[in-house]
């Protein structure tokens, strides 16, 4: 799955009572779309925009000739003329399939030669004023079940949805005055291959014009998402209790990501979003996984990581047969961790208790240092408060084999009649620091010890880890 990106943009003003004017506003990121890379065997992607915009003309009834959303390869559009081809052609490009320019255009005057229906329309236009398809700017009021006129040159401010999926080849343009809920029925449904007009990378905005009339013409909000290939087996990376995990790019950077989609149907994923975002959000620290973003979109509760490269530790420890890592791959891994709790338990503006620190959730980057995650179990105090601390452990899970006993309790019982070494992984064949092995062993008894006033602070475990 390729994360999505999504664009937020406050008020811009594209015109103004000025004549033969042409005025545009772009992201000035290009986005891959993703259309032709290699990694993108399906081809598919979808994308969507809402814009809020308003149109006030020199005179009640006349004014410049609109606005148009915009996807082309380049922000300067060369040889584009204003009046009725809107900053975007000219007599000569108009129609030419080299232009690789999608558009959708709120048309405030009739332009006979692009064979327009009316002097307030939409339009859907590829590489061309002639549209592919439009209709007379209006809504459908689901209260009312019944179309209402939209006047564009009215002043009013107005809403516009564009969805398009390229899997399904459709595109929808939806309208309605700012306020009233996204009608169910769109302005215009169209089926539409936009994959051979999509280049890579490609620039999103707005294009505006003015002719012998003007019109102040502003674009008063906007958001643009796009998300690419979708969620494939192929991709995922892991499962858990409340979710999946699939690896994604950031189509503004070709950045790789690491994408937790939660289950629609669990409650306690969705305690775990709003958990991940009150903590990971504002958490800086070379040990833990960056949050990214998030988003909730069509009911699914979408979390966005960095993506580090060699998974989780448990996969090194309990599955890997080929690979495992050495004495001193581990106490780095170790220490890392270690860092991040220090950090978590003493330097961050709240005490943060992971609550759940375990081999797969410690994630190895390309260095094989440790990075911990998953913090939807996680709590918080203010300093200098007394937090509940654990004083037991967890009793068996039901249908456990009753042979299975606890690691912490199998390990005392080797310490205790002098034997601890046996209880190194033997995956190293030996090969580790007898004093560090020992060390570790025993700092993992301390931090396991029931009583929990005899358990050391993270500080004072790298304090140990940093003396060996």
């Amino acid at each position: 799955m390729a994360a999505k990106l999504s664009i937020l943009v406050s008020m811009v003003t594209l015109t103004n009572t000025s004549y033969q004017q042409i005025g545009r506003a772009f992201f000035p990121i290009p986005i891959n779309f993703n259309t032709s890379s290699p990694s993108n065997d399906t081809g598919s992607f979808t994308f969507s925009t809402s814009f809020v915009f308003s149109i006030v003309p020199e005179f009640p009834d006349l004014g410049g000739h609109g606005i148009t959303f915009i996807i082309t390869p380049s922000m300067e559009l060369k040889g584009d003329i204003a009046s009725q081809y809107l900053g975007l052609f000219n007599i000569t490009s108009n129609g030419l399939s080299s232009n690789h320019v999608f558009a959708v255009k709120l048309d405030t005057i009739k332009s006979p030669e692009f064979n327009d229906i009316d002097g307030n329309h939409v339009g859907i236009d590829v590489n061309s004023l002639k549209s592919y398809a439009s209709a007379s700017a209006s809504y459908y009021s689901d209260r009312e079940r019944d179309n209402k006129t939209l006047k564009l040159i009215s002043g009013k401010v107005i809403q516009l949805w564009i969805d398009y999926d390229q899997k399904e080849m459709l595109l929808n343009v939806t309208a309605a005055p700012l306020r009233t809920p996204k009608p169910w029925l769109p302005l215009l449904s169209a089926r539409l291959d936009l994959s051979t007009t999509l280049l890579e990378p490609m620039y999103v905005g707005f294009s505006a014009s003015t002719g012998s009339m003007s019109s102040d013409q502003y674009i008063l909000g906007w958001s643009f998402n796009i998300t690419t290939k979708g969620f494939k087996g192929k991709e995922l990376l892991g499962i858990g209790s409340f979710g999946e995990v699939y690896k994604g790019i950031l189509p503004s950077s070709n950045e790789e990501v690491a994408v937790k989609r939660v289950f629609h149907s669990s409650k306690q994923g969705m305690k775990e979003f709003i958990a991940e975002i009150a903590s990971m959000g504002s958490l800086r620290h070379r040990n833990l996984v960056q949050l990214l973003g998030y988003c909730r979109r069509q009911g699914e509760l979408l979390l966005v990581y960095d993506f580090i490269a060699n998974g989780s530790l448990d996969k090194f420890l309990f599955i890997n047969e080929k690979r495992s890592l050495d004495w001193s791959q581990r106490i780095q891994i170790l220490k890392g961790v270690a860092s991040a709790l220090v950090y978590l338990h003493e330097e961050w503006d709240q005490v943060v208790i992971h609550r759940d620190i375990k081999a797969s959730n410690v994630l190895l980057d390309a260095q094989l240092n440790g990075r911990l995650r998953d913090f939807g179990l996680a709590k918080f105090y203010d300093h200098g408060s007394n937090p509940q601390t654990t004083r037991h452990r967890r009793p068996f899970e039901p249908g456990r084999p009753s042979e299975e006993i606890i690691l912490v309790d199998w390990v005392l019982e080797f310490w205790k009649t002098g034997m601890i070494l046996q209880m190194s992984d033997p995956r190293l064949e030996g090969e580790y620091v007898v004093e560090e092995m020992e060390l570790i062993l025993k700092l993992g008894l301390l931090w396991a010890n029931p009583a929990p006033e005899t358990r050391p602070s993270m500080r004072k475990v790298v304090q140990y880890l940093d003396g060996m």
